[in-house]
């Protein structure tokens, strides 16, 4: 017994007594789950956010709008197809960039490169300046409005 007192752990530089004086302190047995109780105390659950705060949802990120404005309709949940329609109302410019977006996304999808030209108009009329920018750059032209 006196001997693995006085030997070393299995690191070699700190002595067995160091060690068990450690593994002996309730700090460390709490740490391995082998923590003393002097009393038994029943927890009272007391939730940390109410029901409905925990039934609340984000608002969607910007770049999830941007995932369903450009899919298809029929592709959309109902929530999603609420959510866009609401946007749309609150804001008229996002409504025209919704359509002229609906409208490159259908162009692209189906094959249909002769609508481009007059789309590419539409896009110069309405003077959103990120779609003006981005059909620009579909033409090769290097102005950045």
């Amino acid at each position: 017994m006196l001997s693995s007192w006085i030997g070393r752990s299995k690191r070699k530089d700190i002595p067995v007594p160091i060690r068990r004086l450690v593994a002996s302190s309730p700090a460390f047995r709490a740490l391995k789950g082998e923590a003393r109780s002097f009393k038994s105390v029943e927890p009272t659950p007391a939730p940390m956010i109410t029901p409905a705060e925990g039934k609340k949802k984000h608002p969607p990120t910007a770049l999830q709008v941007a995932h369903w404005v450009t899919c298809k309709e029929d592709q959309r949940l109902g929530w999603q197809k609420d959510y866009l329609s609401r946007l749309c109302e609150a804001d008229s410019p996002i409504q025209g960039t919704y359509t002229l977006i609906q409208e490159f996304a259908t162009i692209r999808r189906e094959r249909k490169g002769e609508q481009f030209d007059s789309w590419l108009e539409r896009v110069e009329k309405q003077g959103v300046a990120e779609l003006q920018n981005f059909a620009a750059s579909a033409c090769g032209k290097s102005m950045l409005l």
